[in-house]
């Protein structure tokens, strides 16, 4: 069956900016059961965009507008053909199936612990983080993209967002207050500390 995708994102600043650089993962992506047919991807104000693709196989665009701007757009076209009957009827594994799959996967591409092993001042160890908050913990009953939402609600809950309290070089623990990469540090620290719990608690090379 094919399907014709259409993407709108329409980005506004409140006030003027300068110098952005910008990253969209937006095309489908091509494998067993999907082919790609074509793809269109247009950008206001226009500017030049390169692609490349990052370690998952994902295709990536990058740009920079770099005048001074309050907004910027983008509009994807896609066509798709999939061979499955309902693309949409799937079922995820079961927790212990992921953390198999995940084990082989790692084994058999070695350079990927780069993302899942905890490492520099902005995404450090959470069990080495002086701190009293109370970090969500491992469960091994869970699959990785529940406990991250879970992570994720946890930071919504003893986090806020505020413009400008820190910079993204503060260490991690400063950052109660502050900008949307910094709250993606701790969702990228909760995460790691699951990998981390679940070596101590089970013995995972996860």
């Amino acid at each position: 069956m094919r399907y014709r995708i259409e993407y709108q994102a329409d980005m506004h600043f409140e006030e003027p900016i300068s110098e952005q650089q910008i990253e969209l993962r937006l095309v489908p992506r091509h494998n067993g059961h999907q082919k790609l047919i074509s793809h269109r991807l247009e950008i206001s104000p226009n500017v030049p965009c390169f692609e490349h693709r990052d370690a998952y196989g994902n295709q990536v665009h990058f740009f920079s507008v770099v005048p001074v701007h309050d907004r910027w757009s983008v509009h994807l076209s896609a066509e798709i053909e999939n061979s499955l009957e309902n693309p949409f009827d799937y079922l995820p594994p079961s927790p212990a199936e992921e953390r198999d799959s995940i084990k082989k996967f790692l084994r058999e591409n070695p350079r990927h612990w780069d993302f899942v092993l905890p490492h520099g001042a902005a995404v450090p160890s959470l069990s080495r983080v002086k701190s009293n908050l109370k970090w969500p913990g491992y469960d091994a009953d869970k699959n990785v993209v529940d406990s991250i939402q879970e992570a994720m609600s946890w930071i919504e809950s003893e986090f806020r967002y505020e413009t400008g309290s820190t910079s993204v070089h503060a260490p991690l623990e400063e950052k109660r207050r502050d900008a949307a990469r910094s709250l993606s540090h701790h969702k990228t620290g909760a995460v790691h500390h699951h990998h981390a719990d679940g070596q101590q608690s089970s013995g995972d090379d996860q």
